[in-house]
């Protein structure tokens, strides 16, 4: 676990020494970085975190393809105005308001027709 941590930390810190090569420490400013409400504000971290926490302490055994749902979900949730996840996904979307927070609506496959037609 902490080697990814690290690694992650350190191909950030390397690509921020590019951009700035001022900083002495780029590690540590990461690391700082990752300390700061910027972080937590930005919509990947804030849903990600959201979703993976509902899924650890939720009733629901975690399966293989929850954290790529999760990642996909915490991608494009922000940026689309339609989304398409399963009904557990929709669920915990919904808990959290999330589809409200970043104006996605939320389909089911049985809507999918209606939806294509009024677009």
């Amino acid at each position: 676990m902490y080697q990814v941590y690290f690694e992650t930390v350190a191909r950030f810190a390397k690509l921020v020494k590019t951009l700035k090569p001022d900083i002495e420490d780029a590690e540590q400013y990461v690391v700082d970085f990752y300390n700061t409400d910027h972080y937590f504000e930005l919509p990947f971290v804030h849903i990600q975190s959201t979703l993976f926490a509902e899924r650890l302490c939720g009733n629901e055994a975690f399966k293989k393809s929850d954290q790529n749902d999760i990642d996909n979900i915490s991608t494009f949730l922000p940026y689309v105005n339609y989304m398409l996840p399963d009904k557990a996904m929709k669920d915990k979307i919904e808990k959290y308001k999330l589809d409200k927070k970043y104006n996605t609506r939320l389909i089911r496959a049985s809507d999918l027709d209606s939806i294509i037609k009024s677009i």
